[in-house]
């Protein structure tokens, strides 16, 4: 999916554009970044980041509190560090130029302390590329299979991030052109308290499977329309919500 789906793509996209237009463009030009991204998944944005930026990277890394995880990412990671790291439980103190967090937080209950840890690793002048899904309004049967404990509006993570000392470059919502959709193919009476384990397997495999190629490639084309106009002008809401956070330099 991480290779395939259109979500990814568009995701990618859009993270790429706000890599550049708030990491890129700020940083000292004499000097290489160390970045990583916790709670890494498959290890693919890394892939993606190191293909397209090699050349402003220094350290490059993935974290995770599963070994089995940090095992099983794909592709080929040669130059890529791993780090097994729990995020509630920070052990850097400004070691990292850029972080990324990405659909991290929404799984831990005590969000405010995750963010105090990686404003801890974070140099100064660093920064902290987060996202969130968005809204509670788009709340159903997969939040509560995946065990989310919220969704976020813009509101909620500019308060949060201030509070433990972040300054706001950027919060932003992602995922409006297919948010009806998303909504009309979430919407469902089903309680997750009445389904077996393997049926809530089943229904994350159907609905999470990637798209016939033909529905595939026009939605990755959809998204990534939406990745350049939304990376530019604020959207009025999406599924998803990305923050760009700065450390202080002083």
């Amino acid at each position: 999916m991480h290779k395939d789906h259109f979500w990814y793509h568009g995701r990618y996209h859009f993270l790429l554009s706000l890599f550049r237009k708030f990491v890129v463009s700020s940083r000292d030009s004499s000097k290489r970044l160390d970045i990583i991204d916790l709670g890494a998944g498959t290890g693919e944005w890394a892939h993606v980041l190191r293909k397209q930026n090699s050349s402003l990277i220094d350290t490059l890394a993935v974290g995770d509190s599963s070994v089995k995880a940090l095992r099983a990412l794909d592709g080929n990671d040669e130059g890529i560090l791993r780090c097994q790291v729990d995020v509630t439980e920070m052990i850097w103190k400004e070691e990292w130029d850029v972080v990324f967090l990405l659909d991290v937080i929404e799984h831990i209950e005590d969000d405010v302390r995750v963010l105090g840890g990686m404003h801890t690793a974070l140099r100064k002048g660093g920064t902290l590329v987060l996202s969130v899904p968005a809204l509670m309004a788009f709340w159903s049967y997969n939040d509560e299979i995946v065990h989310h404990k919220r969704r976020y509006s813009r509101r909620e993570i500019i308060e949060k991030a201030k509070s433990v000392g972040f300054e706001i470059l950027d919060v932003r919502y992602y995922m409006f052109l297919l948010s009806p959709l998303v909504w009309l193919s979430r919407k469902s009476s089903r309680k997750t308290a009445d389904l077996t384990e393997q049926q809530m397997f089943e229904l994350l495999r159907r609905t999470h499977r990637v798209p016939n190629r033909f529905v595939n490639s026009i939605l990755k084309f959809v998204l990534r329309m939406e990745a350049s106009i939304g990376s530019a002008v604020p959207l009025p809401w999406g599924t998803s919500a990305y923050a760009v956070l700065r450390k202080s330099a002083d």
